[in-house]
């Protein structure tokens, strides 16, 4: 969704020294590519030393799928000859290459010794499936470029050669590497273990355990102190990487919070940031402000709702989870959300019929 003055840019690759523009695909490709090197390079010296598990998350396939699907083959009707030419491999390349990159991981682990598991928490539209419109690709909508299947891939010691493992959930995966390690699994997890990834006799010499919860009673209200320690600068930064990966308005209109152009959709993306750094009362607030310019808007209802969930004010909780539902009334967020509640009350029945629904 770039003009075709931006597009005339497209040849300047970011010069030393100078700021990437966050509206210049080549730009952001550099900067993803880096961020990829930077931490394949840290997660190899960090293998050498002794580890019980160890964690990396490459974001890059999802980012450059974002910036390029749309001129992948079949070219799109609206994506002139020049575009596709020169962009139309991106995302299969970072593919090849994000391959390579695990390939570098894999050769620091010895695989006879430890598992590995390779995972996804969703896929991404391509071929036919991809959107069809140029005026659909540039609404803030970057959620309906994905699919909603991901991967789970898992090899290594006690795992199941050959198995498929149909019907994972992101929420599995916790439970199943507590299990693996050999922890407990909480009661209280929405997932549970994916006891068909393991061979038959490991699961009969290590049944699973569970304990109550692993939660240590804290509010989400207890982060609000780190409200102060709000760099505006990199919040700037990630807003621009929100707006190129069209998960806020404000693209080429450059439009911010300060005000030109505003939608729920920003302030609500910009309620989960301020929430994943502990601001609690800006994420509310964000989040306020997104249900002021769309009440109806529920994924601003959604977290609301679980600030109130978190903070005891269940009656108020619970009537916002059930005004996002009947907003979206197959949203699984809200069925969730509100079987929390429901089980939360003791109202067992009501929970369990939210669960499987």
């Amino acid at each position: 969704h770039f003009t075709p003055e931006q597009y005339e840019r497209l040849m300047l690759p970011a010069a030393a020294g100078h700021e990437p523009d966050p509206l210049n695909p080549v730009h952001l490709f550099q900067q993803y590519a880096a961020t990829a090197e930077g931490y394949t390079a840290a997660a190899e010296l960090l293998l050498e030393r002794p580890y019980d598990l160890f964690m990396v998350y490459f974001v890059q396939v999802d980012s450059l799928s974002h910036l390029f699907i749309k001129f992948a083959p079949p070219r799109l009707e609206w994506v002139d000859e020049a575009r596709y030419e020169r962009f139309r491999d991106v995302v299969f390349e970072w593919y090849r290459h994000q391959d390579e990159l695990l390939g570098r991981l894999l050769s620091k682990i010895d695989l006879e010794e430890t598992a590995v598991f390779v995972l996804s928490d969703h896929g991404f539209k391509s071929g036919e499936r991809r959107i069809r419109s140029e005026a659909v690709v540039d609404v803030n909508k970057a959620h309906l470029d994905h699919e909603t299947h991901g991967i789970f891939i898992a090899a290594g010691p006690h795992i199941r050669r050959g198995a498929e493992v149909a019907g994972a959930s992101v929420l599995d995966i916790t439970p199943t590497l507590l299990y693996y390690l050999g922890f407990p699994v909480a009661e209280d997890m929405a997932g549970k273990v994916l006891e068909r990834t393991f061979e038959h006799s490991f699961l009969i010499d290590h049944p699973v355990g569970y304990v109550d919860t692993y939660e240590d009673g804290r509010g989400a209200g207890e982060g609000a102190e780190a409200d102060e320690a709000v760099d505006p600068e990199e919040t700037e930064r990630q807003l621009q990487a929100l707006r190129a990966l069209g998960y806020v308005g404000g693209g080429e209109r450059e439009s911010s919070t300060a005000g030109e152009e505003s939608s729920p959709e920003l302030h609500a993306n910009l309620g989960r940031m301020h929430l994943a750094q502990g601001q609690v009362e800006r994420a509310r607030a964000e989040f306020e402000r997104a249900l002021e310019l769309d009440p109806d808007y529920a994924d601003a209802l959604l977290n609301l709702g679980d600030l109130e969930r978190l903070e005891g004010r269940v009656s108020q909780a619970e009537h916002l989870t059930q005004r996002a539902l009947q907003v979206d009334p197959s949203s699984i967020g809200a069925l969730a959300q509100l079987a929390e509640i429901k089980r939360d009350q003791g109202a067992l029945d009501e929970a369990i019929r939210l669960f499987d629904e």
